[in-house]
């Protein structure tokens, strides 16, 4: 008790002597055409990307000050047409003066605004296989802040249909995924209803940044398969710091996780970026920690039971992964060598022009460095991503082609401990999508036909294999001599079980005024099993 006081006795102080500054900075949320948009006009014209951009949600105040920076290139006619719509657009989409309701105080810089989001999705596929999925959704954000003070919060409530899927009754147990309710008293329905939430308060006083919030939480330059955060799992509850010195910006958050009700689960993690090169390189550095109390996921008499002594473990918050700089790997060691702990590297490369290379290493565990690409011990448990992006512009309309290849080995993000520092957030995980055996390639091609209207092509060869051992993230591994020992070597994809699934999908999508009043996307994809799948996306954003 005494240390959680001395902790917080110690950020209040830290507040408190922050000098003020005024600032409309609540959290925006994760959204893939914003990031789009910021590497484009980054890559094309050297524009520095805002410091929380690799660690987001970011602000409201760092991305506006980066649109200032593309203003000013639309300004002198540097911008395409395209990319000066899309800045003016999502400027008003986020501001203060947006919204549904708005209101400024004249006697303090004090802002408060509404948005109302209502959105429906529609899937339909036929062929080798004939189903239907509808999602209806409504939600709404409140914004505001007062002078250096920034508040937010939303929620979102939608209704699902699946004609080939039949929802049961929730146990609200977090790792069977988010709670759900089904409509009346019904036991089983191809209907339910759920609800989601986020919000926060954001204090931000150049260079600090202190944020609390429960929201999805992003970390480093990866499009389409990050591993480290990826911003697909539920929102995560956390406390982080930010600040930068120039040279770099550091970041540390620590947080909760969900996993069983009763049984706390915690994350700890810290991010080192650095810009090199003028803006053409950024570096970052990540370490994680994830545990809590043991859950009762595994019974000793299960395929993925737990070591014996592992049982009926209760843990609290750890102060030491709480201190800034200090390296986890160490405290780790320190506090015991009981935790679940990452370390990931990544780079942003923004060279020659028009071009983006990036890439991102995460190193679950490893027997040691100079094995870890050269053992087929399980213990060696890494996974790799490598992309890039071409921005260029053809005949006045913009054009971006993309390609990207994801591999998680076997076992990575799973742990001994099982569901208490397994790498997940209600069940889903919190890095790569897919999870451990997998892999993932990714093109895309698109282009603007005019400033609202985009088109493209899209290619995606996924393969997974969840049958075989160590290739779904609730997977223990079994010691040598326990009921049903795992084997200690590990094969990628192993070709010898019958457990691997492989989907290949060719695409063609339309895009219509992401940050508009009316946004639309439509995508038709067939699949080389022989089904032709049509997904219609629309909402209205006030």
């Amino acid at each position: 008790m005494n240390a959680h006081r001395l902790v917080s006795t110690a950020c209040v102080i830290v507040v408190c002597a922050l000098p003020l500054r005024a600032a409309f900075c609540p959290a925006v949320e994760i959204d893939p055409e914003t990031d789009n948009l910021m590497y484009r006009i980054a890559t094309r014209y050297n524009v520095r990307l805002p410091a929380s951009f690799f660690c987001q949600p970011m602000t409201t105040c760092d991305v506006l000050a980066f649109l200032d920076k593309a203003d000013s290139l639309a300004a002198a006619g540097r911008l395409a047409p395209a990319e000066a719509f899309d800045v003016v657009a999502l400027r008003n989409h986020i501001s203060a003066q947006s919204g549904l309701l708005k209101w400024k105080s004249h006697t303090a810089d004090a802002h408060v605004n509404v948005h109302a989001d209502l959105t429906d999705t529609n899937s339909l596929s036929s062929g080798s296989r004939n189903a239907g999925y509808v999602r209806g959704a409504a939600g709404a954000t409140l914004n505001a802040n007062l002078n250096q003070l920034s508040f937010y919060s939303g929620v979102q409530v939608w209704t699902d249909y699946r004609s080939d899927t039949m929802y049961h009754q929730s146990s609200y147990q977090p790792y069977d995924g988010v709670p759900y309710n089904l409509y009346g008293r019904a036991d089983s329905s191809r209907v339910r209803s759920s609800d989601m939430l986020r919000g926060g308060v954001v204090y931000v006083a150049p260079p600090f940044r202190i944020d609390a919030g429960i929201d999805r939480i992003k970390q480093g330059p990866v499009l389409v398969s990050p591993l480290t955060f990826s911003g697909y799992a539920p929102p995560e509850t956390y406390v982080r710091g930010e600040i930068s010195f120039g040279i770099m910006d550091y970041t540390q958050t620590v947080g909760r996780l969900e996993s069983e009700n009763d049984k706390p689960k915690y994350f700890y993690t810290h991010r080192i970026n650095v810009p090199l090169l003028k803006n053409r390189l950024d570096l970052g550095l990540t370490e994680v920690v994830i545990n809590g109390s043991t859950t009762n996921q595994q019974p000793d008499t299960s395929p993925d039971a737990l070591r014996k002594g592992y049982y009926e473990v209760t843990r609290d918050w750890e102060i030491g992964y709480m201190i800034p700089f200090v390296p986890y790997v160490f405290m780790e060691h320190y506090l015991g060598d009981r935790d679940n702990k990452a370390l990931s590297f990544d780079c942003n490369i923004a060279f020659p022009d028009n071009f983006r290379w990036y890439g991102e290493l995460f190193i679950d565990d490893m027997l040691n460095p100079w094995s870890l690409f050269f053992s087929n011990d399980w213990g060696n448990k890494w996974a790799l991503d490598i992309g890039g992006q071409y921005f260029t512009n053809v005949l006045s309309r913009d054009v971006t082609v993309t390609a990207e290849y994801c591999r998680v080995e076997p076992w990575v993000y799973t742990h001994f401990y099982g569901g208490s520092h397994r790498y997940d957030n209600f069940n889903v995980c919190l890095g790569a999508p897919l999870g451990p055996n997998s892999d993932l390639l990714s093109l895309s091609c698109e282009t603007r036909l005019t400033p609202r209207n985009t088109v493209g092509l899209s290619l995606t060869h996924a393969r997974t294999n969840h049958v075989q051992r160590g290739g779904n993230i609730t997977d223990v591994f079994q010691d040598p001599g326990t009921a049903h020992p795992d084997s200690p070597t590990r094969v990628f994809l192993n070709p010898a079980d019958s457990g691997e699934a492989t989907v290949t999908r060719a695409g063609l999508y339309w895009k219509f005024d992401p940050f508009g009043l009316f946004r639309v996307n439509v995508k038709y994809e067939y699949d080389a099993s022989g089904m032709s799948i049509i997904q219609v996306y629309g909402g209205l954003y006030f």
